[in-house]
């Protein structure tokens, strides 16, 4: 079995080739299905939620833990936040002035669902619209978000043998 062999960036992050290279497969999935060409590119979507998980999982173990845990959490929320936010607000800002400007009203519901992350609860509620400004694909946005508020807490403050647990009882097929 081969192994992994992350090299150093100038951020100090670690990128493993590979992975990248399964980001490029998810990334290119997701256009072709967008471009009709690939009716299951929809799987690139949850390459990339799985990759996420890696990901996070990665280096929240390789960093050192002689730090408090919340202190901890804090490092990991505010990496995340300044990996996400800034690019995912101005879109979204500049998709309310763009609504704004071609006269149509900003719902307060669908705003704030774009902004606080859960975009995805009010598409499946038929809202989360900004009028002439596409916000559709934005849900993956708020799931990442969620599950980085959920699994990096957990994988943060829980012991290692908790990690492993959960995560192998998230693994296992529903009971019917």
């Amino acid at each position: 079995m081969g192994s992994f062999s992350p090299a150093g960036t100038a951020d100090g992050s670690k990128r493993v080739a590979s992975v990248d290279s399964l980001r490029c497969f998810a990334m290119t999935a997701v256009v072709a299905q967008h471009c009709g060409l690939m009716p299951f590119g929809w799987t690139g979507v949850w390459l990339f939620f799985v990759i996420s998980g890696f990901v996070v999982t990665l280096a929240v173990i390789e960093r050192p833990t002689d730090r408090p845990p919340l202190e901890r959490l804090r490092g990991f929320f505010r990496r995340r936040t300044i990996r996400i936010v800034p690019v995912y607000y101005a879109y979204v800002g500049v998709g309310i002035l763009a609504s704004l400007a071609a006269g149509a009203s900003v719902d307060l519901f669908d705003l704030l669902s774009l902004l606080g992350f859960y975009h995805n609860v009010a598409m499946g509620l038929g809202r989360g619209q900004l009028s002439d400004w596409p916000v559709a694909h934005l849900w993956t946005i708020s799931v990442e978000m969620q599950f980085y508020l959920v699994y990096g807490t957990v994988l943060v403050l829980a012991s290692r043998r908790t990690v492993i647990a959960i995560l192998f009882a998230s693994s296992l097929p529903p009971l019917s």
